[in-house]
Order: C-alpha cells, then structure tokens, then sequence
C-alpha cells in the first residue's frame, strides 16, 4: 500500500482581477485630478479628465468595461450599472469628481 504523507492540497484561491490592472492601483499619480462624471441619453456614463490621465483611467477602469468614446474625443464611456463602482476607484487613487 502507498504511504501517505500527510500534505492536504492548498486551498487558496486566487480573487478575480482586471487582466489591465492586475495591481488594483493607478499606472502613475494622477496629473490633473479634476474628472468630470455625467449620465447620458445611452444608458452610459461619460468620464472626462485631462489627455494626461488616459493610462490611468485605462488601468483603474478596464475592468469596467471602459473604453474611449469614438464619437467625443478626451470621453471615456462606462455602463451606468458601473457607475458607483467607477467613481469609487478613482477616488481611491486621488481623483477630483465632479457630477453633472
């Protein structure tokens, strides 16, 4: 018979993160905090900051669902569903939010 060692398999899991930040912070400190948060018509959410917050605002909300709005450029989109949660994180990394 096999001798057992005794060893239990380890039973950590690993927390779901964002494949962009894994991290969970910013790339840098933001430049020019001030942001701009404001529902619009699509059932979305529009998040404007200064050109210089783009990797930040790509890190802290790519697992949102973020993306650069094509049609108003310097607009980053988000689901309204996220919108708490958006504000959330940028205001853990320093962010200035202003909501119209």
């Amino acid at each position: 018979m096999p001798e057992e060692t005794g060893k239990a398999a380890p039973t950590t899991t690993e927390a779901p993160v964002s494949s962009l930040n894994p991290g969970g912070r910013p790339a840098a400190a933001p430049q020019t905090p001030a942001v701009t948060v404001r529902e619009t018509v699509n059932s979305g959410v529009e998040i404007r900051a200064g050109a210089s917050e783009d990797e930040n605002l790509k890190k802290l909300l790519g697992g949102l669902g973020a993306y650069q709005n094509p049609l108003r450029p310097g607009a980053w989109q988000v689901d309204h569903r996220y919108r708490a949660e958006a504000i959330r994180r940028m205001e853990a990394a320093g962010y200035a939010i202003a909501e119209t």
